[in-house]
């Protein structure tokens, strides 16, 4: 025998089983197969092409004249990832080169120039599974393996959910997506790069992502499709699965802003990520009047933060001596040009332990906003002594003793006002105490004692 052997037909393409079937007129030797001089493409001239680079469980019929093969699992990527490309019976076909085959005499199976459609073609109508899931907290990508080609732009990661544990998703321990960018093309890994939005509210549930024994995905089918529209197997919140490499979050938080209001006596503090407030320390913030070569400064002794878990922005009420001494300077927080803040790495941590990023004394951050006191001092209480002469007065906050203008005080034995002038002394001058202070004393001129 020398005559060379031909393919007749193309006889089938099974796209769910990823198996390729050849009919030949006379008997071949299946070992002799090279599929990488096989070629499908999607028109009888061409169109989408893809040149097989594999076969696996080569099988032949009783006559050896009919071979099946399956294709291997990169080859199955390269077809479904081009869209034109076997989608059904219309757009399979094939041709080989010489040297893909030889008959059992060892003939070469001349060339296939002119494409022989398929003749049965079997769709895809196995839905897709997840295989394996990635998490990185530093970048916020979330990738997932499936096993099957899906379709990047049909991604949608508000199906999406990751939890604590595999057995319960409820608000306490689990987190939905809201939004996310796919930065994939077609293919078996589909990547979703969580909002920053997103990845803050992640960060600060507690008990969620921190590590790989508390990071657990679900998500509905609607989540993503295969190349052949086939929805991806749903994974109930109650069966969640574990990811299966998880890369912490190490990156530092940084100080984004801060602002100043020094009628309200609140600092409001931004930062590039959610923080632990469990964690904050006011002690390790200083205010000051330059960037650097500061001359007034004030490092807090204590505040009340308005939350007390996390957050990403939050405000922290002053203590009254930490406000009064920035009051008291006379270069210091009147104006955002002498409003800078420095803070040291102790300040506060982020959600996964990590320090804050210093701003150092030398490299103060200007204030962004500087609200000035526009707050009238308020008269706590007073005594007055007949023996001294001394009225006492305490303020809610630094009074300018200045701006103390004695002859506008008026002591009066009853609260009526206006107080009759029998009831009543408005002082006509006296000595005012030396600092400026919380605390103004008027020393009364004798005659206005007398």
């Amino acid at each position: 025998d020398s005559v060379a052997p031909t393919l007749s037909t193309f006889s089938t393409l099974d796209i769910n089983t990823g198996t390729l079937t050849l009919s030949f007129n006379e008997p071949i030797d299946s070992s002799t197969l090279n599929a990488s001089r096989l070629v499908l493409q999607s028109t009888t001239a061409g169109g989408a092409t893809y040149t097989l680079t594999g076969s696996q469980n080569i099988t032949t019929a009783v006559d050896k004249t009919q071979l099946t093969f399956t294709l291997i699992a990169d080859d199955v990527r390269g077809i479904k990832v081009l869209t034109a490309l076997a989608a059904d019976k219309t757009s399979s076909f094939l041709t080989t080169q010489l040297g893909a085959i030889k008959d059992t005499s060892g003939n070469e199976a001349s060339a296939v120039s002119s494409a022989l459609q398929v003749g049965s073609y079997i769709p895809d109508t196995t839905k897709p599974k997840l295989l394996n899931w990635d998490l990185d907290m530093n970048t916020g990508d979330i990738t997932m393996v499936f096993d099957d080609v899906m379709q990047a732009t049909s991604l949608a990661a508000r199906f999406l959910t990751i939890q604590a544990n595999s057995s319960t998703a409820i608000a306490a321990n689990s987190f939905t997506l809201t939004s996310g960018v796919s930065s994939s093309s077609r293919g078996y890994t589909q990547r979703i790069t969580i909002s920053a939005a997103d990845l803050d509210s992640l960060k600060a549930i507690r008990p969620v992502a921190i590590s790989n024994t508390t990071s657990f995905i679900s998500f509905r089918s609607n989540l993503v499709v295969d190349v052949a529209n086939k929805p991806v197997i749903a994974i109930l919140s109650s069966q969640g699965r574990v990811v299966r490499t998880f890369t912490a979050d190490t990156t530092k938080p940084n100080l984004q802003s801060w602002s100043v209001n020094t009628s309200t006596g609140v600092l409001t503090l931004a930062f590039d990520e959610t923080v632990d407030l469990r964690t904050f320390a006011a002690t390790g913030i200083t205010v000051q009047n330059r960037n650097n070569g500061r001359t007034q400064f004030r490092t807090l002794t204590g505040g009340t933060p308005s939350v007390t878990d996390s957050a990403k922005t939050f405000t922290l009420s002053l203590v009254a001596s930490d406000l009064n001494a920035m009051k008291v300077a006379l270069d210091l927080a009147r104006n955002r040009t002498n409003s800078f803040l420095a803070v040291t790495a102790a300040t506060i941590k982020d959600m996964a332990g990590n320090t804050l990023t210093s701003v150092p004394i030398t490299g103060a951050q200007q204030a962004a906003t500087h609200s000035v006191d526009v707050s009238h001092p308020v008269l706590f209480n007073f005594t007055f002594d007949l023996n001294t002469g001394v009225l006492a007065m305490t303020f809610d906050e630094i009074v300018n003793r200045t701006s103390v203008s004695t002859s506008l005080f008026t002591i009066q034995r009853t609260n009526a006002v206006p107080a009759a002038a029998a009831d009543s002394v408005t002082l006509t001058g006296g000595t005012v105490s030396a600092t400026d202070s919380t605390s103004i004393s008027i020393t009364l001129s004798a005659a206005d004692l007398n």
